[in-house]
Order: structure tokens, then C-alpha cells, then sequence
């Protein structure tokens, strides 16, 4: 809390302070006109800014960073006929300019900086009246208001969520009054930024109050000019980086939109309060800007983006085109898990350290795929099963002869074979008897033939049952060709294909809908699931593992949902079998190196043994 007050204290004292720095400018500009700084956007020293947004942390103790934002501005000074909308004059057509910036990190919780407005180049009306300027039209070339910066940050939010900061800046006269670019006075400004972040996404806002030394009438008070006072600086702005919509896998690039403006607080105000001019006096503008880090270490950026004007206030153009090119050297390794932020696929989030894929920078919340997470995992990187134990959950239970059955009720634990509920018996290998055939009308379809002696619903396997086959002693072909009557058809294209490797090629990928809830194969994907199950069908020994392709966004979740959806597949293809054990979910990394692993789904053939 000492910091935060020291921060703050800070931020009002060099602005304050600046008040005391305004006699000479202040007697020279007294008669001159216009004697503004008309110029509504000024870039911020924070090398990790963008067109408006800036976090709230600091870049850190001794870090020194230097930028240049070249600008374009169409038309931002235009005064109109009274009572029309008709132009009289355009004092300022045309800015191309650069504004240099450096900034310095001072501890862990403050930053000054410093930036100068060059006018490289800017055109006009050749024949202002002297109401407008002294001069008749604005010098070409010329330099704006020195603008000295100071950040102190309150609540430090490197790891997420809420953060928040207090802005200084100081503009001291050193520009040319006639050039819409220099008061001839201090102004003194303060703002508090509040910012919400989830790393990848940010939205932020601040708000304040800028004190001018000296108020201006300009145009000159006998055409109706506005009163320029004291002003209320406000943005609002979302910044997120791109690599959440699968556009930025390097996620180098950071996206804003922002709008930003102020309104007149005296002794013109706000919203038609005060002194008449207060439209005139409240510019608003909506930005939108693209900030890309390069090299090994991204200590270099570039930021491109645009501001456009919403409203005709005094100083808004129709549009501003900024480049910005900046170096800021910065710690490379952001969240101090100990992998370069060069070679971590998460720079932003630390790596668990857990001896599972430690090297990627990425957390693993199930290192074994078993679908119970780590933190609850008695044997994280072994899969294993569920149990209500949590000494034994996720571990695998004890099998030697891999039938299924734990070894502590198995009769037989060296011998593979079949649940009994005779304790004698369970886990033996079945007597060799010939089952009986159970009549017909105690079976269902869901009956396996083989292990019931149930007669076989779908004779020739191709997923149509016999009282709907108009075919059941020949199985289907699925290609495309009059699949839906149970009879093999030439021609066409398979829909599924499986070579000899068990390799399987999908001649289109299976698509899911419905809710993350209740997801559901789209019913236009359901003839190759047919397809599926019937070469599963002539293969008793094969099993199906099915694994989704996690989404963006909390990883839980992300997880949860791709489990959801390759269920829905599995359950499609049980339910054209009559076999238990057909097709299980597998997570997301057994499958998406398979050649067959198509679209958002994966699929991978394990070979039972017979028998």
C-alpha cells in the first residue's frame, strides 16, 4: 500500500508542479492567435502502449525504451459558416508528422517519459483572417508542446486480473503558437487507468482532468469563438491478441479498438453546459490498431493502426493514419517459469513443472489423458480409472492378465478371462460349452450375438437391421450410391476407406452440432458413421478411439467440450453395433499426428487380441 500512495503521490506532484512554469510563456502568448494545441490524440511513452490502450504496470526498473510514431491527419482543424454546415475556412488540411518518444522504468511501480511533435509537413487556407491566426496561413514546418510523462502503477496485474495506475503529463511551450500545435502556456494533466485482464484479452478505461494555465478564445471572441478551458480526458478500449482465433500462432501481435476524446470542463461544460461551444469543444474518436512484436526476443515492435473522427470538434480529422516503430528491451521470460519466452507457447502463463512436457511453457492439467486432472490424479502420468479413493484415483488397476478384472477378485489373475459372480470363477476363462440360443423375444438388437446366442439383428453388418435391409444376407456399400436401402451399389466414392496400415481416410470430415452440453453428429455426417461402424462390423478385434481437437479459452472447459464431442461420435457407433467395446474417447494428442486425423476430430484403430 506504501508504493501505491508513494506512486500516486508522485503522478499529482509532477503535475502540479508545473504550474509554477508559466510566466514567460504566458506574457508572450497574450495577443496571438490561435495559441492552441489543437491535436487530438498524443501518443503515450509506454512501449508496451498501443493507439490509445496502455496497461497499468510499468516496464520495469532501468528498462529504457525509444519509438517514433509518424502520423497523417486529413482535415482536423475546419471552421464552418455559422448556423450552416458550410466551410469558411480550412486553417489546417493536411499534418504528416513524427513524434520521437523515450521512456524509463524507475522501480517496480513508476515510469517517466517524454515525447516532442514534429510537423514535418502541414497545409492550409492561404487566407486566414486575423480572427483565425496572425498569420495567414500555418507554417509547413514547425514542432508542437514538449510533453513530459510520468506513470505510477497502484495494483500491479502481471499474472491477470484487475490493475490500476495514475497518469501525469506536462506540455510545456516550446511549440509555435500559430501552428494548432502550441499553447504558449502549461497545461497540466492527470488520469487514472483502470484495466481488467485475462492475458490474452484486456479492456480498460481511464478518466481525468487537464488544467490549462491560460484559456484561449479562438477563433476571436467578436466571430463567435470557443472559450478553450480546462478539459475531462476519458478512453475506453479492448485489446486482445489474436492468437485466441487461431490468426497469430506466434502470438506476436496484440489488436485494439478504443475510442477516446474529452469534454470541455469550464467554463465551457460539458453537454451544452456553461458557455455556448461545448459540441465544438468534445472531440470523439473510435481507433483500431495492430501491434506486432518482432525478433528473437520481441524487443522490437511495430504498431500500425487508424483513428477515425465520429463528430467536426475543433482538432478531430475524418481519419489519422499512424506507423509507429519502437525497441523496448524487456525480460524475456514473462512469467518467470524458466522457458524463453521465445520458445514458450505460453509466454503469459507459467508451465506447471510438473516432469510432463515441462519444456513447452505450457501447463498440463492431465498429463495422462485419463480425463481426471492432475490435481486429482493420485498417478498423474499413468493412465488410469476413476475411483471415489483418492489414493487410488486415476491410477490403473492391478490386471496381470489384462481381462478387466482387479486382480484382488480375480480367481484366475494369471489367466485371462470373464466376469463371473460366482468369486470361484470370476476372472477364469469360460468352460467350453455351447451357450444356448435364447429365444427371440428375450433378446433386444442391442444384444452381441457372439457372447449371447441371440440371433444376429444386423446379419451382414452393414448397420441396417434385417426387418429394414432390403438386402440383410448383403451388406451395404457406402459410397454415396442409394446408401440408405441396405444393397451394395457400383460406383460412386467410398466414404470410408481404411488401408492396410489401419490408416482411415474420411472422404468428408464429420461435422458436430449442438450445444457444448449436449453435442450431437450433424445429421448430414451420420452416412459416414455408418461407415465407420460397418467396417467395424466385419473387424470383431477393432476398436475405435475418437479424439477432439480442444477449443480456445479456459482450458478446463476446453477439455471438458472436446470430450463431449468425441463422445457423441462413439456414441453414434455403438449404436450401430452389437458390441460392446466398438469405439472409447481417447484425448486430443494420441490422434492429431495421424495422417486420418481430419478437421476438429481424430481417429485411431486399436487392435484387440483375439482371444
Amino acid at each position: 500500500m506504501a508504493h501505491s500512495i508513494r506512486a500516486l503521490f508522485a503522478v499529482s506532484a509532477v503535475s502540479w508542479a508545473a504550474l509554477t512554469l508559466t510566466s514567460a510563456g504566458e506574457a508572450q502568448a497574450e495577443g496571438q492567435t490561435p495559441s492552441i494545441d489543437a491535436r487530438t490524440w498524443r501518443p503515450s511513452t509506454d512501449p508496451n502502449a498501443s493507439l490509445v490502450i496502455e496497461p497499468a504496470i510499468t516496464p520495469g526498473p532501468g528498462v529504457v525504451s525509444i519509438g517514433a510514431y509518424t502520423h497523417y491527419s486529413l482535415q482536423p482543424v475546419t471552421l464552418r459558416r455559422a448556423g450552416t454546415d458550410d466551410v469558411a475556412f480550412r486553417p489546417v488540411s493536411h499534418v504528416f508528422g513524427v513524434d520521437p518518444v523515450v521512456n524509463l522504468g524507475i522501480g517496480q511501480r513508476l515510469a517517466i517519459g517524454a515525447t516532442l511533435p514534429v510537423l514535418l509537413y502541414q497545409t492550409g487556407s492561404s487566407d486566414l483572417p486575423p480572427t483565425v491566426s496572425n498569420e495567414s496561413q500555418v507554417p509547413h514546418t514547425t514542432i508542437g508542446d514538449l510533453g513530459l510523462t510520468v506513470k505510477g502503477t497502484l495494483i500491479r496485474n502481471e499474472g491477470g486480473g484487475f490493475g490500476l495506475a495514475g497518469l501525469g503529463l506536462v506540455s510545456l511551450p516550446t511549440g509555435n503558437k500559430s501552428s494548432f500545435a502550441g499553447e504558449g502556456a502549461v497545461t497540466a494533466s492527470v488520469r487514472v487507468l483502470a484495466e481488467y485482464t485475462l492475458l490474452v484479452a484486456a479492456v480498460q478505461a481511464s478518466i481525468g482532468y487537464k488544467l490549462r494555465t491560460e484559456h484561449r478564445t479562438w477563433p476571436a471572441q467578436e466571430v463567435g469563438g470557443y472559450r478553450f478551458g480546462d478539459e475531462i480526458p476519458w478512453t475506453f478500449g479492448l485489446g486482445f491478441r489474436p492468437g485466441v482465433l487461431g490468426v497469430d500462432p506466434g502470438n506476436r501481435q496484440r489488436w485494439e479498438v478504443a475510442m477516446h476524446g474529452w469534454l470541455p470542463a469550464g467554463p465551457v461544460g460539458p453537454f451544452g453546459t456553461g458557455d455556448p461551444g461545448s459540441a465544438a469543444l468534445s472531440p470523439l474518436m473510435i481507433s483500431a490498431s495492430d501491434r506486432i512484436e518482432l525478433g528473437h526476443y520481441r524487443d522490437t515492435y511495430l504498431l500500425f493502426g487508424a483513428d477515425f473522427g465520429l463528430n467536426q470538434a475543433v482538432g478531430v480529422p475524418i481519419v489519422r493514419a499512424i506507423a509507429s516503430i519502437g525497441w523496448a528491451p524487456r525480460e524475456h521470460d514473462m512469467d518467470h517459469d524458466g522457458v524463453k519466452d521465445d520458445v514458450d507457447g505460453c509466454p503469459e502463463i507459467p508451465e506447471d513443472k510438473d516432469g510432463f512436457e515441462d519444456s513447452d511453457g505450457c501447463p498440463d492439467i492431465d498429463n495422462d489423458e485419463d480425463g481426471i486432472l492432475d490435481k486429482e490424479d493420485a498417478c498423474p502420468n499413468v493412465p488410469g480409472v476413476e475411483s471415489k479413493d483418492p489414493k487410488k484415483n486415476g491410477c490403473p488397476i492391478p490386471d496381470q492378465d489384462n481381462d478387466g478384472i482387479e486382480d484382488s477378485v480375480d480367481a484366475c489373475p494369471q489367466v485371462k478371462g470373464v466376469a463371473s459372480d460366482d468369486p470361484k470363477k470370476n476372472g477364469c476363462p469360460e468352460e467350453k460349452v455351447v451357450a444356448p440360443v435364447v429365444p427371440e423375444k428375450k433378446c433386444d438388437r442391442w444384444s452381441d450375438p457372439v457372447t449371447t446366442g441371440c440371433p444376429n439383428p444386423d446379419r451382414d453388418g452393414d448397420t441396417f437391421d434385417n426387418e429394414v435391409d432390403k438386402c440383410p444376407d448383403q451388406a451395404e456399400v457406402w459410397n454415396g450410391i442409394t446408401d440408405e436401402d441396405g444393397c451394395p451399389d457400383e460406383g460412386g466414392t467410398p466414404l470410408v476407406t481404411i488401408d492396410a496400415k489401419r490408416n482411415i481416410r474420411l472422404s468428408k470430415p464429420i461435422k458436430i452440432v449442438g450445444t457444448a452440453e449436449d453435442p450431437e453428429v450433424d445429421p448430414a455426417s451420420l452416412p459416414i458413421v455408418h461407415a465407420l461402424a460397418a467396417q467395424l462390423n466385419q473387424h470383431r478385434n477393432w476398436t475405435l478411439a475418437v479424439g477432439a481437437k480442444p477449443g480456445a479459452g479456459d482450458a478446463t472447459k476446453a477439455q471438458l467440450d472436446a470430450l463431449g464431442r468425441s463422445f457423441a461420435v462413439v456414441r453414434e457407433v455403438a449404436s450401430l453395433s452389437h458390441r460392446d467395446g466398438v469405439a472409447e474417447t481417447v484425448g486430443w494428442d494420441a490422434v492429431k499426428k495421424l495422417a486420418q486425423a481430419d478437421g476438429n476430430l481424430g481417429f485411431l484403430i486399436l487392435v484387440n487380441p483375439t482371444p
